[in-house]
């Protein structure tokens, strides 16, 4: 039952690493991503707000724990612990799409696959020994 441990978690990491990187290092391109929500303007080539950058950093420490977390994850010999990873992305990521939601934006299809992958992982985890 190593999928969680060898597929799962690093799918989330991989992911997580590739979103830290978009929130603090490549910054414009997350920049340019931003532009495209409705704002006090129509003019989509205003940069974004001190604000919004203050966020866009805070989002990005936010995905730097969650790498953390499934680092730690894959390297601590624990169910219950891979479970609570797991669960811990995807309760972020359906908050996310919630968030889509309550604004009136269609929710991506790759959220519905990284929502949908750790539901797959907390399946496989719920078959664990001990859980």
């Amino acid at each position: 039952m190593g999928l969680l441990k060898h597929a799962i978690l690093p799918f989330y990491a991989l992911l997580n690493l590739t979103l830290t990187f978009k929130c603090l290092v490549f910054e414009d391109m997350m920049e340019d991503s931003l532009k495209v929500w409705p704002r006090d303007t129509k003019d989509y080539d205003v940069p974004i707000t001190d604000l919004e950058k203050h966020c866009q950093h805070c989002l990005g420490g936010i995905f730097a724990c969650l790498l953390l977390n499934s680092i730690a994850a894959i390297f601590v010999e624990n169910s219950h612990y891979r479970g609570m990873a797991v669960l811990i992305q995807v309760l972020f990521f359906v908050v996310d799409g919630y968030s889509y939601v309550r604004l009136g934006k269609d929710v991506p299809a790759a959220l519905f696959v990284v929502v949908g992958v750790g539901i797959f992982g907390l399946g496989v985890n719920s078959k664990e020994p001990g859980v």
